[in-house]
């Protein structure tokens, strides 16, 4: 059986900790001197965008990490493979007009932010401003 090896997408993520805890792995670091065996090492990336030197193999690429951390490619990705995705646009005028039409929206101001880190919420009685805002 492969031992499992998580790369954290930071050196103390307490998520990796318990995610490696909880599977009976051990966290690896991005610039360590860890080098996977693909016969002995199965290695999943928690969120890290970086490629180590010394990735060949594993699970969750960095790129396709970097692809989805970022909300707005990773709606146009997940619409264009036909999954469901909320109505969205990074038109100004258009979510204005969602707005005026009594719809509720939301706001992103940072495209990689996590735990609602950048959004807004507008409704009909709180107009949207002209700061940049890309989805």
């Amino acid at each position: 059986m492969k031992k499992l090896k998580i790369l954290p997408y930071k050196t103390f993520s307490r998520s990796a900790k318990i995610l490696a805890r909880v599977l009976n792995g051990l966290r690896v670091r991005f610039n360590g001197k860890f080098r996977p065996k693909p016969r002995r090492h199965l290695v999943v990336n928690w969120g890290n965008i970086h490629l180590p030197s010394w990735w060949r193999f594993g699970l969750n690429h960095p790129m396709l990490v970097m692809q989805s951390s970022n909300k707005y490619t990773a709606l146009l990705k997940m619409r264009s493979e036909g999954v469901s995705v909320p109505e969205f646009t990074i038109n100004h005028e258009e979510a204005a007009k969602w707005v005026a039409d009594e719809k509720i929206v939301v706001g992103r101001r940072i495209l990689n932010g996590s735990k609602g880190i950048g959004c807004i919420i507008y409704t009909d009685d709180h107009a949207i401003p002209n700061f940049n805002c890309p989805l």
